[in-house]
């Protein structure tokens, strides 16, 4: 529950920065493997598949990155604190 609060607060205030790359997957051409070998003839070809790699998530808000803003302090108090995970281990 933690974490869809704090997502519905970083976008009702200027949603997020998503940062990434992607990347078209390679499929090989069963076609292309009846035809005689050639260097001039690859099996792979370009997929329909799209393959997304994100990076990074931030809000695009700078106010929850600046130290002393009300969004900053209200994104606080909703984090989990990962400090207190392994003191009772």
């Amino acid at each position: 529950m933690q974490l869809q609060n704090v997502v519905k607060l970083v976008n009702d205030n200027g949603g997020w920065t998503v940062t990434g790359w992607y990347k078209r997957g390679l499929i090989t051409d069963k076609l292309l493997l009846e035809v005689p070998p050639s260097n001039a003839v690859s099996t792979e070809v370009a997929s329909g598949q799209i393959n997304y790699h994100i990076v990074q998530l931030l809000p695009s808000n700078e106010d929850f990155m600046v130290e002393g803003t009300d969004l900053f302090f209200e994104l606080k108090l909703k984090k989990y604190d990962t400090s207190q995970m392994y003191q009772n281990c």
